[in-house]
């Protein structure tokens, strides 16, 4: 394997590694509501609710295109949330791609700090394990 090949593959792998932690941290922060005293004092004061009831389809043969409008709503919807979110795509894809250059220079620089070692197997796992440890 190419060394560009194999830089592509790590890459690659960081930038998944990313998008996942990206999507989890958006989905927990839509997910779980902002928790206030106020909110938490009128939740122990509540009364149990009722479990919700799943909204029923009203699709049925003679009206497919209300229901195709509201997919085709739901659709648009989705696009839109998802251009909303490729600035912080974009942001996570700099942020990775400068801690990939921090990690390579210090990588490299390794003689100047007196960590470099004769041998060169050694040499080359301190230089990954410190890049490791940046990323």
């Amino acid at each position: 394997m190419t060394a560009s090949a194999c830089l592509f593959r790590h890459f690659t792998t960081w930038c998944l590694l990313a998008l996942l932690a990206l999507g989890a941290a958006t989905i927990t922060a839509t997910a779980a509501p902002a928790q206030t005293i106020f909110t938490d004092t009128v939740a122990a004061n509540a009364a149990p609710a009722a479990p919700a009831k799943p909204a029923p389809s009203h699709c049925n043969v003679h009206q497919l295109g209300d229901c195709l409008d509201a997919m085709i709503n739901n659709a648009s919807d989705a696009l839109i949330r998802m251009l909303e979110r490729i600035p912080l795509l974009i942001l996570a894809l700099l942020v990775l791609l400068f801690a990939s250059w921090v990690s390579r220079f210090v990588g490299n620089r390794l003689h100047l700090v007196k960590v470099r070692s004769q041998n060169p197997y050694m040499s080359g796992l301190v230089r990954m394990v410190v890049r490791t440890a940046i990323m």
